[in-house]
C-alpha cells in the first residue's frame, strides 16, 4: 500500500472511529432511558422497541469495530 492510500485508510478510520463514538452515545441513552421506564413499560411494546434500537445498535457497534480492528491489522503491516 503506497503513501497516499495508507493516509487515505487512516482518514476513514478516524470517521469510523467518530461513527463508532456517536452511535455509542446514542446506545448508551437510550439504555438509560429504558433504565429509567418503569418495569411494566419495559416489558411492554415500548420497552421491546428500545431494547431492539439498543441490540441493533450495539451490534452494530461490534461490528464497525471488528472492520476498524481488520483495517488496523492490514494498515499496520507496511
Amino acid at each position: 500500500m503506497n503513501k497516499q492510500r495508507r493516509q487515505d485508510l487512516e482518514e476513514a478510520l478516524n470517521i469510523l472511529d467518530d461513527a463508532i463514538d456517536a452511535i455509542q452515545a446514542v446506545c448508551d441513552e437510550e439504555t438509560e432511558a429504558f433504565d429509567s421506564l418503569p418495569e411494566g413499560l419495559q416489558c411492554g411494546s415500548r420497552g421491546d422497541q428500545m431494547q431492539d434500537a439498543i441490540d441493533t445498535m450495539e451490534d452494530g457497534i461490534a461490528k464497525m469495530q471488528n472492520i476498524k480492528d481488520r483495517l488496523l491489522t492490514k494498515l499496520c503491516k507496511k
